[in-house]
């Protein structure tokens, strides 16, 4: 239209229904992981493998073939500094027909849900608190410590006096150059999942904008909940099903958390803080519901619990 109207402004707007069916949607991801442990309870081994359609492999082939059939985006997070000695992970493309593309968090929105809710499950096998099992594996690394400290005592981890039906779920991410712990608190009603609370202590190195740095974690969180508790897509012969906000669900006002942030300035180069609060949130309340009712949930968004 503009090139059959030269010098004349033209202005496309798309609908909302044809925004959402011609999207580039998060890749569909399933993950398959493995601990070991010794006889002292200590996590020695993890395998992670990840099957998920590509990002760079349909946006910028070249690189996924420079990174030798590694897809960078999807398999963003799996690096830990969680101290394994035995640390494998594994990648398979499978494309399906449905370009995928980026999403907020990229990959450790989904490869620390697997991570941290599996870590979570070998602690209380080995019957150890969540909080202190995390910090014995970060003894190399004093920022994942501290971050994970000052959320435990923001929380009251293992102290607070919580309302019958509620629990504390922790998680913790490494993401960007950044350390974040996350605790929130989760109750069920009519089988669905409710945040009340959510705690979490952020260290980006030097903290250019604290108040910036707060907000993006704040609404990191919302978005993270939102898609732990609502949003998905499906597919019939190639067709997106849910086409606008009556049958895409997105979260409400009435089901938004209080969020407390603690920023923890240090004298390191600047991380990244945009997509940080979004990694610890799902799996943080996949390992209250575990305490709650002993039900594990692997799935995103969460079931019916």
């Amino acid at each position: 239209m503009a090139k059959a109207m030269p010098g004349t402004p033209i202005q496309v707007i798309w609908t909302r229904e044809d925004d959402m069916v011609h999207d580039k949607y998060r890749p569909m991801t399933g993950q398959h992981l493995v601990a070991g442990v010794d006889a002292q309870g200590k996590l020695v081994g993890l395998l992670h493998r990840v099957v998920s359609e590509g990002i760079y492999s349909r946006v910028v082939p070249p690189a996924f073939k420079a990174a030798g059939g590694k897809d960078a985006p999807v398999m963003e997070g799996v690096e830990i500094t969680y101290d394994i000695p035995d640390h494998s992970v594994q990648f398979m493309i499978e494309e399906r027909g449905i370009d995928a593309g980026f999403w907020r968090a990229v990959g450790p929105g989904y490869t620390k849900f697997a991570i941290e809710t599996l870590i979570d499950e070998v602690a209380r096998g080995v019957k150890a608190d969540p909080l202190t099992y995390r910090m014995d594996l970060l003894q190399k690394h004093p920022r994942g410590q501290a971050v994970l400290k000052a959320v435990g005592e923001m929380s009251q981890w293992g102290k607070a006096k919580l309302p019958k039906g509620h629990a504390l779920g922790l998680a913790y991410s490494d993401a960007w150059n950044t350390y974040c712990g996350m605790v929130v608190q989760v109750s069920i009603e009519k089988g669905r999942p409710k945040v009340h609370k959510v705690w979490s202590a952020v260290d980006c190195g030097h903290a250019l904008q604290p108040q910036n740095i707060q907000a993006q974690i704040e609404g990191s969180v919302i978005f993270g909940l939102s898609a732990a508790l609502h949003e998905r897509m499906d597919f019939r012969a190639g067709e997106p099903m849910q086409t606008t906000l009556n049958t895409y669900q997105v979260l409400r006002a009435n089901e938004t958390p209080e969020v407390f942030v603690k920023v923890m300035p240090t004298d390191n180069h600047p991380g990244g803080i945009g997509e940080v609060g979004l990694p610890p949130l799902a799996p943080a309340m996949a390992n209250a519901i575990a305490s709650l009712n002993g039900k594990r949930l692997r799935a995103l968004p969460f079931p019916m619990v």
